[in-house]
């Protein structure tokens, strides 16, 4: 099956496994202070940009979808003319219109991919087929991850298709807050307030950083722990304890807003990796893109991991 992998930019992937895989970017819109751009996919570009500081809590910034056209006119010549299946997973309805805009391309392109398809000379029919994660940043990476992992390996297309929506409902995909008060603040702009103004200043002023959870659409309330270290080191911890009760995919994926030499601040995520390689779990690490980090805050790291013990919270 010639197939394509395509993810929106929310999702976090490291660069060079995109780049070995049948996977594509559909960018989303970044407009920040005024400017505005395609998210970058480049970890060096991104980098820049961290560095640069520009992403703060004071900044104006908005992140957009390609609209159902813009996204049609992208199928049409990116995807369509090179692939027989479009196999698109999206970032969570709750956080982006994303999903809802590939289904109207999904619903419209059919008469115009085949007749593009008959003037390249191209057989066989075009499918796009249109997952909605339920979750963003690291699970979300974490879904493509299993998705490409059962294709490559020959799984049936039908089959895939039932598998991948059941693994989607088991995926965590958790965050880091760096910086609270930021994190408040694009919540409200959602549409979403998981943590009041009030103690978002206080978390602020105590030190307090959240560990959110986006599973299956929901937002969970956060479980906030003292110190963005203590936090990132605690959640570093749940992944080693879960490895121990179990996997349901033998990969945890992780991501930062910023270089991934700060993991290594993290002595939790030595641990992690300790552990990992004695039960033959696979790390993936990546910089967050832009798309996704904006969300949270800079400097926010995500961990994306399919539990067996769904119950267990960090």
């Amino acid at each position: 099956m010639n197939y394509a992998i395509i993810i929106d930019s929310s999702a976090a992937l490291p660069e060079s496994f995109i780049q070995q895989r049948n996977i594509t970017i559909l960018p989303l819109n970044i407009t920040v202070d005024g400017e505005s751009f395609t998210d970058p996919t480049s970890e060096e570009e991104l980098l820049n940009y961290y560095n640069s500081g520009r992403i703060n809590v004071k900044a104006d910034i908005d992140t957009r979808p390609l609209s159902a056209e813009e996204m049609k006119a992208y199928f049409l010549t990116n995807i369509i003319p090179n692939y027989d299946v479009a196999i698109c997973q999206s970032v969570s309805r709750k956080l982006s219109d994303v999903y809802d805009n590939i289904n109207q391309v999904a619903n419209t392109i059919a008469k115009d991919s085949r007749k593009l398809r008959d003037e390249l000379e191209i057989e066989h029919p075009f499918r796009i087929t249109n997952l909605n994660s339920g979750t963003t940043g690291a699970g979300q990476g974490l879904i493509a991850i299993y998705a490409e992992s059962a294709l490559s390996r020959g799984m049936d297309y039908n089959r895939y298709k039932i598998q991948v929506s059941r693994f989607k409902s088991l995926v965590k995909g958790f965050t880091v807050v760096k910086d609270v008060v930021y994190s408040r603040n694009r919540a409200r702009l959602r549409g979403q307030d998981v943590v009041n103004l009030p103690t978002a200043v206080i978390g602020k002023l105590v030190g307090m950083a959240p560990i959110v959870l986006i599973q299956n659409d929901e937002v969970h309330p956060p479980v906030m722990q003292r110190g963005f270290s203590n936090a990132a080191n605690r959640l570093f911890e749940y992944a080693i304890e879960q490895i121990t009760n179990g996997l349901y995919f033998g990969c945890i994926n992780i991501g930062i807003a910023g270089s991934k030499d700060e993991l290594n601040n993290f002595p939790s995520f030595k641990a992690l990796q300790q552990k990992a390689r004695e039960n033959n779990i696979k790390i993936m690490i990546s910089v967050l893109s832009l798309a996704s980090s904006i969300n949270f805050s800079p400097g926010c790291i995500a961990l994306g991991i399919a539990p067996k013990n769904q119950d267990a919270l960090p």
